[in-house]
């Protein structure tokens, strides 16, 4: 079952009709097992992909935004390996997707995808491509 929580002062609250029914069935101090995952923001996923075209735009060194979101993938290890029926091994870049990656996992991703455009951009500074993030963002 999957239900919606929210962490209050005193503990994990339900936070509609489907979740409060859950718990109502729940014994006092009976013991569950939870998987909690964060679900993604969507403008911080809108402020990842402002940050790709702010590289794009000043470097201009892709075919693409797609094809620099491929080289990104690679360069932080983010693949997954793909055998053919011929026993052929090759590495594809791994998804970003709000299905593949909660809100704690695209934090770490987008940290550490700012580090490696400054490096692919030619060292621009990480303030620097900060702001020009934060300024896109606000013309949008």
């Amino acid at each position: 079952m999957k239900i919606w929580v929210r962490r209050g002062l005193d503990g994990f609250q339900p936070i509609d009709e489907e979740g409060s029914d859950f718990f109502r069935t729940l014994e006092p101090y009976s013991i569950a097992q939870a998987t909690i995952t964060i679900p993604r923001n969507l403008a911080h996923h809108r402020k990842f992909f402002a940050l790709l075209n702010v590289v794009y735009k000043s470097c201009g060194n892709w075919k693409s935004v797609d094809h620099m979101l491929i080289e990104l993938k690679f360069r932080l290890g983010m693949v997954e390996l793909v055998t053919f029926a011929n026993n052929t091994l090759i590495k594809v870049p791994a998804s970003i997707s709000f299905a593949k990656m909660d809100q704690a996992e695209f934090n770490k991703f987008y940290d550490r995808a700012l580090v490696e455009l400054c490096d692919m951009a030619g060292g621009i500074k990480e303030d620097e491509l900060r702001n020009a993030i934060m300024e896109q963002i606000a013309a949008a």
